[in-house]
C-alpha cells in the first residue's frame, strides 16, 4: 500500500524557534506516525526578520532533515512594526510558494496549510481549483482578526479597503478548504459564525514533541524538582518571543509594583521587536529586580524553568486573544512548575482546569503582581503539587499522542471522503 504523502506549507518552519517552531514539531509528529511529509517553507528569518547565518534567499532550495524533506523559496524577510513591510513579507511568501514551489513538491495526497499568516492557504487554494488534491487547514491565528488586532493594517484612507480585502480573502481561503483543524474552541465558535460549515471544523490543539513527553509528573528531564531554600528568592521566568501580542510590560508593570519586595526577582528570556524597548524601560526606570538573558537554546531554557520557582504566561488584553491558546501555554505545563497566567479566554479556561496556574487579569501589572504575592504566601509542597497537576494535565491534553493522533486522523479522514467523493462523481 502506498505510504501517504502530504505537503505542509508553512512560512515558518525549523531551525526558527518560539512559536515558529510548532510547525517543525507537526511535520515529525506526522512522519513518525507513517506520513510521508514534504514541507514547503522560506528561509528561516523569525523571530528578528533577518535571514539565518548559513542561508541566503535562493530562488530554490531543497533540504532533507529528519526525514522531511524541506522546499524553501524566497520571500522578503521582516517581522518588525512597519504594518507595510509585515504585510510584504506575507504577500512574497504566498507569491513564491504559489509560483515557484508547489511544482517542486509534486503529487501530493493533500495539503497541510500550517495557517499565520491565512495568505499561506493561497497556493493549495488555487491549485484545489483545478484537481482534487484536499486542502486541510490548521488555524494557528484567526484572520483577519489577527491582522486588525495586531496593527498590520495602517491607519488611514486605505485601512477600510484592506480591511475588507483580508475579510474576503480569509473567508475564501477558509471556505475552500475541505477540513479546518482549530487550536482552541473559541476560533470554532468563531468560523461557525462566518458561515464555515460546523462538520469541516475540528478541534486539534497543538501538541509538543518528544523531548517533553519522556518524564514523570514527578521529575523534569529524569531529574528530582528542586528543593527550596526559604532564605532564597522567589525567581520567576519568562520565556518566549518579545512582541506586541505577548504583553512582556505587563510582566515589568508587576515587577515595579514588587520592586520593594528583595526577594522577588524575573528573568526574562527570549528576543522580539519589542526587546529593546523593554531593556530601555528597565534600565531608565530602574528596575533592579529584572534580569535579561537573551535568546537561548531550548534545552537551556527548560533547565531555567526546572530550577525557578513559577514561570509566567501572558498575552496582551485583546478581544483576539479571548480565542487564542498560545503554544507557549502547553510547554509551561509540560515544565511541572507553578504557572501564573495573564490570559483570558480559552487559555484562562485550560489554565484554571490544570490546576497548576493562578490566572490574572491580561494587562494588568498590578493583578500580576498580587497573584505572585500569593503564590509565594504558599508552602512549597502546594507549589510543588501545583506543578505536578499542570504536568498530569498536559499529559492528558497536549501530549503528541494525543495532539499527533487527533491530525493525523484528520488528514487520513479528509483524503478517504475526496477520494470517495471522486470516485462517486466519476
Amino acid at each position: 500500500m502506498r505510504q501517504t504523502r502530504i505537503c505542509m506549507v508553512s512560512q515558518w518552519y525549523d531551525p526558527e524557534g518560539g512559536s515558529a517552531g510548532i510547525a517543525g514539531v507537526v511535520a515529525k509528529s506526522l512522519v513518525r506516525r507513517g506520513i510521508e511529509c514534504h514541507v514547503l517553507t522560506g528561509f528561516p528569518n523569525y523571530p528578528l526578520g533577518k535571514t539565518f547565518p548559513g542561508y541566503r534567499q535562493y530562488p530554490y532550495k531543497h533540504e532533507v532533515v529528519d526525514g522531511i524533506h524541506v522546499h524553501r523559496v524566497p520571500l522578503y524577510p521582516n517581522h518588525g512594526p512597519n504594518p507595510w513591510r509585515r504585510i510584504a513579507s506575507y504577500g512574497s511568501f504566498a507569491a513564491s510558494s504559489t509560483v515557484l514551489g508547489l511544482a517542486r513538491v509534486g503529487r501530493v495526497d493533500a495539503y497541510l496549510v500550517y495557517s499565520t499568516p491565512v495568505s499561506v492557504g493561497l497556493g493549495p487554494s488555487i491549485v484545489g481549483l483545478f484537481g482534487k488534491v484536499p486542502t486541510i487547514t490548521y488555524v494557528q491565528d484567526l484572520w483577519p482578526e489577527t491582522m486588525l488586532n495586531s496593527g498590520l493594517i495602517p491607519n488611514g484612507a486605505t485601512s477600510n479597503m484592506v480591511a475588507r480585502l483580508a475579510t474576503s480573502l480569509s473567508d475564501w481561503l477558509y471556505r475552500r478548504s475541505q477540513a479546518i483543524a482549530v487550536t482552541s474552541p473559541g476560533m470554532k465558535s468563531a468560523l461557525i459564525r462566518r458561515g464555515i460549515d460546523p462538520d469541516s471544523i475540528e478541534y486539534v490543539p497543538n501538541w509538543l514533541d518528544r523531548r517533553f513527553t519522556g518524564y514523570s509528573s514527578k521529575t523534569v528531564h529524569g531529574k528530582p524538582k528542586r528543593q527550596r531554600s526559604h532564605n532564597e528568592p522567589f525567581h520567576l521566568v519568562y520565556a518566549g518571543n518579545l512582541g506586541e501580542a505577548q504583553g512582556v510590560d505587563t510582566i515589568i508593570d508587576a515587577a515595579v509594583a514588587l520592586r520593594s519586595r528583595t526577594n522577588i526577582y524575573f528573568t526574562i528570556v527570549g528576543s522580539g521587536v519589542l526587546e529593546e524597548h523593554l531593556r530601555t524601560r528597565v534600565v531608565r526606570q530602574r528596575i533592579s529586580n529584572v534580569q535579561f538573558l537573551g535568546r537561548r537554546e531550548i534545552g537551556e531554557v527548560s533547565e531555567l524553568i526546572r530550577t525557578a520557582d513559577a514561570q509566567i504566561v501572558s498575552l496582551s488584553s485583546q478581544q483576539l486573544f479571548e480565542m487564542t491558546i498560545p503554544s507557549k501555554l502547553q510547554f509551561s505545563l509540560a515544565m511541572g512548575v507553578p504557572i501564573i497566567a495573564s490570559v483570558g479566554g480559552d487559555a484562562a479556561t485550560i489554565a484554571n482546569e490544570s490546576g497548576g496556574s493562578i490566572v490574572t487579569q491580561p494587562g494588568s501589572g498590578e493583578d500580576m503582581a498580587r497573584g505572585i504575592l500569593w503564590l509565594t504566601s504558599l508552602d512549597d509542597e502546594i507549589r510543588r503539587d501545583m506543578g505536578s497537576r499542570a504536568r498530569r494535565y498536559f499529559e492528558m491534553n497536549f501530549s503528541e499522542d494525543e495532539g499527533a493522533g487527533r491530525m493525523e486522523s484528520l488528514i487520513r479522514s479528509t483524503i478517504r471522503k475526496e477520494r470517495s467523493f471522486g470516485s462517486r462523481s466519476n
